[in-house]
């Protein structure tokens, strides 16, 4: 009898261990149905935020800011005069940078900015201020256009653009300004805000490593011949011109090409050929140079530059950091000034050359952990002219000096943050013929013993 109940409980169990194995197994195909329908709910949902990400990072425009304030302690001497003079100056500059790309196709880039001398009042600054300076050198405190292009990249390898280009801060000039990467153009021969379009070939159309060609072609100085300038005088509509039909207030058009010649990341090596039609020089009068007509078009400047820099010099010593996060640049240049007949540039009807040549290093300073000291050195001729009148720089451009240039600096990094810097420098400028600090083709570079020296401080917050 007890036999037959032990068999019977466990015929019972397993009728239960049974049912129980259903039901679990039931239970099992509902919850896997359950996840199936979440997970294809997930993946719809990612699908979404997916969508929206990418049209986010499309459909919107990213601001960046570049603020700094400097103090520069001047001093200038005529040793023919015996004369000296001293000033310190304090200045804010601010660069407000947008950009947007609403394709991988399109590309906006666009910079105002302020370069505003402490105290400094509106209108009250040089009365020769071009709009291919305004926010370049330090003057009052009025946000101008600094860039705003559009760029369109097509699937054959080329780009095309269109607007005020990129074209100060360039290749060279990022190390003593502190800038981690350089604009488009060789700051040996230009530093001046285009207006222009621009046509940029690939690799593919170079076959070098790393290397690209750009034309261009843009208008330096436009006087508006009579565009929307209409009256009515005695029931007849007519168009008012003005003065800009005079000899000398003409359109003033740049053209030009440069880019990577080879480029491995180590080895940088870059060229550049620009050319300023109709540049402003005098007009010839009875023989002689007409003061009344100083600023005519007046014939041709060309510039020329080649400039090479190799980023880190470890193939000295592999096993040297120092040596390693060393950067050695030089660079030479040209300049030709070509009148026309009957015209004048640089005081002379006969076309008048100039050259210079810039080297330098930057290297760690051994004692922080960020801090590099830059050397530079820049020697320039008689009648070197380059295009690099807004050189923000409150001695005028070093790089065009006639005579020579020494430049030392220590760029760090305040309290370890990268997006705060500093700059300490000094440098000693010796003017041998008149200074170039103005696009004013009319002077005559004359012997002068002219010494300025600057040293400044600056703090940059970048974000």
């Amino acid at each position: 009898m007890f036999k037959k109940i032990v068999k019977l409980s466990a015929i019972a169990a397993l009728a239960t261990s049974a049912y129980a194995a259903d039901v679990s197994n039931d239970k099992l195909d509902q919850l896997e149905k359950k996840i199936l329908k979440l997970e294809k709910k997930l993946n719809s949902t990612n699908k979404k935020l997916s969508a929206v990400k990418a049209h986010d990072a499309f459909d919107n425009i990213k601001f960046s800011v570049d603020f700094r304030n400097s103090v520069d302690f001047i001093t200038v001497k005529d040793n023919n005069a015996n004369t000296t003079e001293t000033n310190n100056i304090l200045s804010t500059r601010l660069y407000l940078d947008m950009a947007s790309s609403p394709t991988d196709k399109i590309v906006f880039r666009g910079k105002f900015g302020i370069n505003n001398v402490w105290g400094g009042h509106p209108g009250t600054g040089d009365s020769s201020f071009k709009s291919w300076q305004a926010s370049s050198k330090a003057d009052n405190n009025e946000f101008k256009l600094k860039e705003a292009y559009i760029l369109y990249t097509a699937d054959n390898d080329m780009t095309y653009s269109a607007g005020r280009r990129q074209s100060t801060g360039g290749f060279l000039a990022n190390h003593r300004t502190n800038t981690k990467e350089p604009t488009s153009p060789l700051a040996h021969v230009t530093n001046m805000e285009i207006d222009a379009v621009m046509v940029m070939f690939g690799e593919s159309f170079t076959k070098a490593e790393g290397s690209f060609l750009k034309v261009l072609y843009g208008r330096a100085h436009d006087p508006v011949h009579g565009v929307n300038k209409m009256y009515v005088e005695d029931g007849t509509l007519k168009t008012f011109t003005g003065a800009a039909t005079t000899e000398k207030d003409k359109e003033v058009n740049i053209a030009g090409i440069l880019g990577n010649i080879y480029d491995n990341g180590t080895y940088k090596l870059m060229g550049q050929r620009m050319m300023i039609i109709n540049t402003k020089g005098r007009k010839i009068v009875d023989g002689t140079n007409a003061n009344d007509i100083k600023s005519a078009p007046a014939g041709k400047a060309c510039v020329t530059a080649l400039s090479l820099e190799v980023n880190g010099l470890d193939m000295i010593d592999e096993d040297s950091d120092f040596l390693a996060d060393t950067i050695v640049f030089a660079s030479i240049a040209s300049t030709e000034y070509k009148p026309d007949s009957g015209y004048s540039l640089l005081g002379s009807t006969e076309d008048k050359s100039g050259s210079s040549f810039w080297i330098g290093a930057k290297f760690p300073d051994m004692i922080t952990d960020s801090g590099k000291i830059g050397i530079e050195f820049n020697k320039g001729s008689k009648y070197w002219t380059p295009f690099t009148w807004a050189e923000d720089n409150m001695l005028g451009s070093k790089i065009a000096v006639r005579g020579h240039a020494t430049e030392i600096y220590w760029n760090g990094v305040v309290g370890g943050n990268k997006n705060l810097t500093t700059q300490i420098k000094y440098e000693n400028i010796q003017h041998d013929y008149t200074p170039n600090q103005n696009c004013q083709g009319w002077v005559e570079p004359k012997a002068v013993d002219i010494t300025a020296s600057n040293l400044t401080f600056s703090v940059r917050y970048i974000y």
